[in-house]
């Protein structure tokens, strides 16, 4: 085997294994902050943050759509 196809499949299984215990640690700690938070404010808290930040990515151009740009951004924001 080639060496970028080792590292390929050494990056790969890295990013499995952090990708796992990052979920495994969000099952941890939704149960704790349950005890503490209702599961409603947890919700809307977590799709705030994924719509914020989406919303981020798509203005700074990081999401590439053909569809969607930074003047449907502005007509959807400007018609609420």
């Amino acid at each position: 085997m080639k060496n970028s196809i080792k590292k390929d499949i050494l990056i790969g299984t890295i990013c499995v294994i952090v990708s796992e215990i990052l979920f495994g640690f969000a099952y941890y700690v939704t149960k704790l902050s349950t005890d503490n938070i209702s599961p409603l404010a947890i919700l809307s808290w977590r799709f705030s943050v994924a719509f914020i930040s989406l919303i981020i990515l798509l203005i700074a151009k990081k999401i590439k759509d053909e569809n969607f740009t930074f003047f449907t951004t502005k007509r959807i924001f400007t018609n609420i």
